[in-house]
């Protein structure tokens, strides 16, 4: 019974039954497509937000190794 209303649906015959078929493919392509792009932005946001850190820990130890630096020239003492 249920195998002859799918090909009947897929046939044509029973209209309620292929639009609704027809619906459900549209909805997963859909749902696919948004996946999809999901996925591209998420990768993107990622790399930007691996960039920024990367940057700000570079900051981070240019800081610390001119602090360094500072204290190591000007208090030579400091690091015994």
């Amino acid at each position: 019974m249920g195998g002859h209303l799918l090909c009947s649906a897929l046939s044509g015959q029973d209209t309620k039954l292929s639009r609704s078929l027809a619906w459900a493919k549209r909805r997963s392509i859909a749902v696919g497509g948004w996946i999809i792009v999901l996925l591209f932005w998420s990768h993107v946001l990622c790399f930007f937000v691996r960039k920024v850190l990367c940057l700000i820990s570079s900051f981070f130890y240019v800081h610390l190794f001119t602090t360094h630096l500072c204290l190591y020239l000007y208090m030579p003492g400091f690091f015994q």
